[in-house]
């Protein structure tokens, strides 16, 4: 299909996952515009390499477009979709684009509840070391290009494969990792039962000839492990898995840890990324490239400098001996696993927490108000939409009082009160945390503004 497309229109072309594939498409020499309400360094990046951006969505955007892309942020009865499809222009969703570039090379796709963004980053970066020059589309931004994509010319293509909206059925690559399986999206599935057998159909898609490389410390995913039909690697923490990480040390935001294969040591890596979570990260990506032949020495040089992503732990800036950090964690495993890493820090954490989606917060209402021990001072934003619409009233002040039963937490009505709070309770030594998928990271970046 796409051999007959000289230019694609992409509908919400800011979000990462769809500006990456924009970028791609664009750096292989189509014709790329597309629009978005919302400006974003995301949409003056496109703009400055010369992809048009709309401003805002209308019939008129699609020019000469041959195909429109959209995601499922996208509502159906959006203009540039209705004037697609009156010009009988195809529609495809982002997944379906991502299949087609997928499937011209060899496809690796990495699924999880929880790590698939980092886990991407990490393993492109390996295999751009190891000389293969990937083509790679991640949810967020890789910090070291500055951008959500690589465009190469080796065999390897590797994709963030999301099971929000179960789009990641579609794929059948050559290998699949898969981080961990946990309750999240149940406006899209029935239960937990339901995500688990939806990660099996996604995991015995993988090619008859292909990989499967799944955490073994993960319980709900561990139990799906006899019904895998491919050959399997399994990773991990715990004895038993295939490829181990042991003597693991945390040493401010860098830690240290040894690999072992089968049971023999094969050397050392040094993460510059706190926690146990990253560490698992980064042995998922070793264990993949280590069996298709990539050298420990190549994998160890490439994760030693790697430099993380835009929103992941992400060390936003220090003033008066007050550090700043974002991080993207929105669901309480995610939540839970971020805080244990930056406890080690040993700084007073102030964490300036805005929960993600009405559903989200409803269906997981009660793990989110377990999810703050390590915490010394909470405070709580509204709930960021992300455009859907409230699904009870006052959602956000159930939340807070759900979290009072185990903790105090500050309710602050808006961003703004937030900033006053914390440059009024910030002290040297602290840890000004600002988590969530939302909005929440300007007002850790007004904050240094406001100390410097």
């Amino acid at each position: 299909m796409m051999e007959n497309i000289e230019s694609i229109h992409f509908v919400g072309i800011g979000g990462s996952g769809m500006s990456a594939l924009a970028e791609l498409v664009s750096s292989r020499g189509m014709k790329v515009s597309g629009s978005d309400i919302s400006e974003s360094s995301i949409t003056k990046r496109l703009s400055d390499k010369g992809i048009i951006v709309h401003k805002e969505h209308s019939g008129e955007n699609l020019g000469t477009a041959g195909a429109v892309v959209y995601s499922s942020a996208v509502s159906l009865d959006n203009p540039e979709l209705t004037a697609a499809e009156k010009r009988g222009i195809p529609l495809m969703h982002r997944s379906d684009l991502l299949k087609m570039l997928m499937d011209a090379g060899t496809g690796i796709t990495v699924a999880g509840t929880h790590g698939k963004s980092t886990v991407t980053a990490m393993l492109g970066t390996i295999l751009e070391a190891a000389g293969e020059s990937p083509s790679l589309v991640s949810g967020a931004e890789i910090s070291g290009l500055g951008s959500s994509f690589l465009a190469g010319k080796g065999r390897f293509f590797v994709a963030e494969a999301d099971e929000s909206d179960r789009s990641f059925l579609k794929y059948s690559p050559w290998a699949g990792i898969v981080t961990n399986i946990d309750s999240d999206h149940l406006n899209n599935y029935q239960d937990l039962k339901d995500i688990k057998k939806a990660f099996l159909s996604h995991l015995n898609a993988i090619n008859a000839d292909g990989l499967a490389v799944c955490c073994l410390d993960d319980p709900n995913l561990k139990e799906l492990l006899p019904s895998i039909r491919k050959r399997l690697i399994t990773y991990g923490l715990n004895e038993g898995a295939d490829c181990r990480a042991v003597d693991i040390i945390q040493q401010r935001m860098n830690t240290s840890f040894t690999i072992v294969q089968e049971s023999v040591p094969i050397g050392k890596i040094n993460l510059p990324m706190p926690g146990k979570i990253n560490v698992l990260n980064a042995l998922a990506a070793s264990t993949l490239c280590l069996d298709i032949g990539i050298t420990f020495k190549t994998i160890s040089s490439a994760l030693n400098s790697f430099t993380g992503l835009s929103r992941r732990m992400e060390f936003k800036g220090e003033a008066d001996d007050i550090w700043v950090l974002d991080d993207y964690a929105h669901h309480p495993t995610e939540i839970q696993e971020a805080l244990k890493a930056l406890r080690p820090l040993g700084r007073r954490i102030l964490l300036l927490f805005q929960p993600h989606r009405y559903t989200r917060t409803r269906h997981l209402l009660h793990e989110l108000a377990r999810s703050f021990r390590e915490v010394d001072e909470l405070l709580l934003l509204p709930i960021y939409s992300a455009g859907e619409k409230p699904v009870e009233e006052n959602l956000s002040g159930r939340l807070a009082r759900e979290i009072k039963k185990y903790r105090p937490v500050t309710y602050l009505s808006s961003a703004c009160k937030a900033l006053d709070f914390l440059i009024e309770t910030a002290i040297p030594g602290d840890l000004v945390v600002t988590m969530g998928a939302g909005d929440v990271w300007k007002t850790g970046e007004v904050f240094l503004e406001k100390k410097n």
